[in-house]
């Protein structure tokens, strides 16, 4: 029988929340907006659970309000999204502040444990190359 594994989580088998998911569905209208975000289950991509959201945007930002309930406990708070001016001049665009961290991220996680959808770095959630070692790691992670 083989080992449980003790690896540290990754972002590839976590479920996340994307900005770029959200912008071509048109839903930074000014205004609020209630729409639910499906998640998949990451092995087998079917249909796991559902958010609740609500986005009220400004032009300062925005927030998203996220309600789900994990194990029959209820989740409802609110995450900032923050207006940040393009350096090539194309606008603006938009980022998350996470909740757990208050740092700047176009995706938020959740894995490890934590009920909440976060930054990687305040989950200690890393990405699978990171982890691959010796001078072609990120470019063939499979040759170990």
């Amino acid at each position: 029988m083989p080992r449980p594994r003790t690896d540290p989580p990754t972002t590839d088998f976590t479920q996340k929340i994307q900005l770029a998911d959200l912008q071509p569905k048109g839903y930074f209208a000014a205004g609020p907006l209630a729409f639910s975000i499906t998640l998949p289950n990451l092995y087998t991509g079917k249909p796991n659970g559902q958010l609740a959201c609500e986005l009220t945007m400004t032009e300062n930002g925005g927030r998203l309000r996220l309600r789900y309930s994990i194990n029959g406990t209820p989740y409802d708070y609110c995450i900032e999204l923050e207006a940040v001016n393009s350096n090539l001049g194309r606008g603006t665009y938009y980022l998350f502040k996470c909740p757990l961290s208050g740092r700047r991220a176009r995706a938020l996680y959740s894995c490890s444990g934590s009920p909440y959808f976060a930054h990687r770095a305040a989950l200690g959630v890393k990405y699978e190359t990171q982890y691959v070692a010796g001078a072609f790691g990120a470019v063939v992670p499979w040759c170990r």
